[in-house]
């Protein structure tokens, strides 16, 4: 049933200092970058009342940072926080995909907190009991298998049952907001993993994407729910065609696999492996960034790919995937030699995330030697990334790369058109 819902997007533009990345970032953004703060730190630039007026409860992880400091520790000090939800990986960030997360309080969190990750909708009503507004802060990569929009959607849902205020504080998208890439989702294969119909690769931030699952009547609550009051702190700063290095922000991962900003950018390509029998380079400090199986000839695929790849190189190697605790127990060929080829980013600007995946199927599954395709792909899993199943059945047909590509096109044509009155950055 769809909630008739109404939207007020609270832009607050307050000045102020861009943070310092702190010494031992991972990701040290450049001298030269722009200034671009984030909703977090545009909203406690210049605290408003109501965080302290008001009970206050955030859905994030260690993630979100203000400088160094994990949002909930910096907003604790100026609202009256009374609850921390975790989402898929904990609050920590300490869980591998698809752990159980438990109802555990962060480390140096004095607040209680609740597990959102598997949790049923009467289960989140309940849990915002006492509490007037939730913030959603939660560092999203771009690609709509990522769990972090899923968990949003349906916290949005809790919220307008519940009578509860949401807020989202904004980010950039660090895919940028121009690319689009893949199918809409299939209604059948709606899930965590494809829970609104957009593309893989949809070029918005978690705050245009909030916006546009009221404005598109995306909110399934009671009849009797009022409706839901969303607001969105932007981003200051940030335009549709910056990359992240050019936000001059810190990278902090997301999630456990995803260390790295080339990570992420290769990500929406390189997870549509999880479809496969491959290993995507978890059990190794690469995830997403190499890829392997016993069978490949890691010479005949490096060359195969040579010149597909835009903005990557690809270079043949062999590891041995292990056992990562917190972040791959059980990684695909566990303790044997794969060979495969490592991926390394040369130029960001010109990468096709997705069809990056596509191009490696596509050669994979051409390889002298490889196993029928009804041996390396997992239909049913693909299907759930894609959104259809038309990506494995046009792979096991031997279409080219381009081919599929091209079969996705109308359908970014027809979402571009009707993302564009939610986007809010230029």
């Amino acid at each position: 049933m769809r909630c008739s819902s109404w939207l007020t997007l609270a832009l607050l533009l307050a000045a102020c200092t861009p943070p310092q990345p702190p010494s031992d970032a991972p990701e040290p953004p450049g001298p030269a970058a722009p200034a671009v703060s984030t909703g977090a730190e545009v909203l406690l630039a210049e605290p408003p009342e109501w965080l302290r007026r008001e009970r206050v409860a955030l859905l994030t992880n260690r993630g979100a940072r203000v400088g160094e400091r994990p949002l909930w520790e910096a907003l604790a000090e100026v609202a009256d926080l009374v609850r921390l939800f975790a989402p898929e990986h904990g609050l920590d960030l300490a869980l591998e995909a698809g752990a159980e997360v438990e109802d555990a309080p962060a480390e140096g969190a004095r607040v209680e907190t609740r597990s959102w990750y598997g949790a049923s909708h009467e289960q989140r009503v309940s849990d915002l009991e006492g509490v007037d507004v939730l913030l959603f802060d939660l560092p999203d990569v771009g690609a709509r298998y990522f769990t972090y929009v899923g968990t949003m959607h349906l916290a949005m849902q809790a919220a307008a049952e519940a009578g509860v205020r949401f807020v989202v504080l904004d980010r950039p998208n660090p895919l940028g907001g121009e690319r689009m890439a893949g199918w809409i989702v299939e209604p059948e294969l709606r899930s965590l993993v494809a829970a609104l119909p957009v593309p893989v690769v949809h070029g918005m931030t978690v705050g245009e994407l909030a916006g546009m699952i009221v404005g598109e009547g995306w909110l399934e609550a009671p009849r009797e729910a009022a409706p839901l009051v969303l607001e969105v702190v932007a981003v200051r700063g940030w335009r549709r065609d910056m990359s992240w290095p050019e936000t001059g922000l810190t990278w902090w991962a997301p999630s456990p696999n995803l260390p790295t900003f080339e990570a992420a950018l290769l990500y929406p390509g390189t997870c549509l492996l999880e479809g496969t029998t491959l290993n995507e380079g978890r059990g190794t400090e690469l995830s997403f960034l190499q890829l392997g199986a016993p069978w490949i000839d890691a010479e005949a695929l490096a060359a195969a790919l040579e010149g597909r790849l835009p903005g990557v190189v690809a270079q043949p190697v062999r590891y041995t995937p292990r056992a990562l605790p917190g972040r791959a127990e059980s990684p695909r060929h566990l303790g044997a030699e794969v060979a495969g080829v490592r991926l390394e980013v040369i130029d960001p600007g010109a990468v096709d995330p997705l069809g990056l995946g596509v191009v490696l199927l596509e050669r994979i599954l051409a390889l002298d030697g490889a196993p029928p395709a009804d041996e390396i792909l997992a239909p049913e899993w693909l299907a759930r990334l894609a959104g259809t199943p038309e990506l494995a059945e046009r792979l096991a047909a031997g279409e080219t790369a381009e081919r599929i590509a091209g079969s996705w096109r109308r359908d970014v044509e027809e979402f571009a058109l009707r993302r564009a009155p939610y986007l809010l950055y230029p």
